[in-house]
């Protein structure tokens, strides 16, 4: 695979599989960065808040691979959810990723997942791994991430973080995301930070 991706040398694209939240859910969820300065002083680091409109689950990361491989690339992904219907995901659980000693991410993550829900990430991961440089064969957790987590500030130590609880009360868990399409994203990296377009949309449809 990779002597083939050498060979096309072709511009570029970092891409993943997603879904993203609806416009209520990123609202409820993106107004908590209003707590930026409070959160900030808690826990010590510098926060980098996930805007609204990227907020999403990740089905599958694809890493990088040439735009000519991107047409193929949909066709399986289409393939792939072809015959799933609109499913929910319920995010319960609030979590410092990967731990509290070792804080990276902040995420919404959920208790229990539906069997449809990780079949379809499987049936997607499998579908694409021949179309990719390197599969995404992590165990699939569904999750939402919020922020990501600075080095701690000067002075400020290495000690392990805590949730407060107005912070979970405040997001009024659970979360309920509906999916009724899954997209193929292009994550974009300039001197600006980064932003993502949507390549292909697939929509989830209920059985005839």
């Amino acid at each position: 695979m990779s002597e083939r991706f050498a060979a096309e040398n072709q511009a570029v694209k970092r891409v993943f599989v997603g879904s993203f939240l609806s416009g209520e859910l990123r609202e409820q969820l993106g107004s908590i960065s209003r707590h930026n300065e409070a959160l900030s002083s808690l826990w010590q680091r510098k926060l980098r808040w996930v805007k609204a409109a990227k907020l999403h689950m990740t089905w599958a990361f694809l890493g990088s691979l040439p735009s000519e491989r991107l047409a193929e690339l949909k066709e399986s992904l289409v393939a792939a959810c072809s015959g799933s219907i609109p499913m929910t995901v319920a995010f319960d659980l609030l979590e410092i990723w990967p731990s509290f000693k070792s804080p990276r991410q902040l995420v919404l993550t959920a208790s229990t997942v539906a069997p449809a829900v990780t079949e379809l990430a499987l049936t997607i991961r499998a579908a694409l791994a021949n179309r990719v440089l390197h599969p995404d064969n992590k165990q699939f957790r569904p999750h939402v991430t919020l922020l990501r987590f600075d080095s701690p500030k000067e002075g400020g130590g290495r000690a392990s973080l805590c949730l407060p609880g107005w912070l979970v009360d405040e997001l009024a868990l659970p979360v309920v995301l509906p999916i009724a399409t899954v997209d193929l994203i292009e994550s974009r990296i300039d001197g600006g930070g980064n932003d993502y377009a949507v390549l292909a949309t697939c929509r989830l449809s209920l059985l005839d």
